[in-house]
């Protein structure tokens, strides 16, 4: 069972989903066609929806590089395709995760994970955040990169696995499992459940 404190110290990390692997169109092999694509998105609306009900604050992010892509994760696929250009429909969130005014938009600074290079820390300090709930693409790489710098910088979190990309394949199954060490983890669901119980 995934339990939450106060909603008012929760956050949503909705990560990485852009157009660029999501949709057809996008530069990333499969984009738009990877099995499961449909529900996994859904299931990201889903706790966007129920994280802006409780009035919770909401990160999006992304990588929204430079023309020479020197600003890219080292050894990563965008360091050397021709993708997630700042200004490019590739970059931008998908049209179901766009952000409200007032909303979070976080540019990722040369890693994987949602803290790199960026002000993150600082704004969920500031805003009294001591738990972050996390879905959104790259489950092996940047979801699992930021679940793991949450706690390196003290905060709790919780992974709504089947809104993480990839469920059911061999890799998701391991990052889950590596993530549940360091994190709650629980279907969309179970999180929905949570953040709608959540005392005020």
């Amino acid at each position: 069972m995934v339990t939450l404190p106060s909603v008012k110290q929760v956050a949503l990390i909705v990560h990485d989903m852009s157009n660029e692997g999501l949709k057809p169109g996008g530069h990333y092999p499969n984009a738009g066609e990877a099995p499961g694509t449909a529900e996994f998105i859904a299931n990201n609306v889903k706790l966007l929806e129920a994280a802006r009900k409780r009035g919770m604050p909401v990160f999006f992010t992304g990588h929204f590089l430079r023309a020479d892509a020197r600003d890219a994760p080292l050894g990563g696929r965008s360091e050397t395709m021709d993708v997630l250009k700042d200004g490019t429909w590739g970059a931008e969130m998908i049209d179901e995760l766009q952000p409200l005014p007032g909303e979070w938009k976080i540019r990722k600074g040369g890693g994987f994970s949602a803290f790199t290079g960026t002000p993150l820390e600082k704004w969920l300090w500031r805003l009294g955040v001591t738990t972050v709930v996390v879905g959104g693409a790259g489950t092996g790489a940047g979801v699992s990169s930021t679940v793991y710098a949450t706690r390196e910088r003290d905060f709790a979190c919780v992974v709504a696995s089947d809104a993480c990309n990839g469920a059911g394949s061999e890799s998701h199954k391991a990052a889950i499992l590596n993530m549940s060490t360091f994190a709650q983890v629980g279907t969309t669901e179970e999180v929905v459940t949570a953040i709608e119980k959540a005392p005020d």
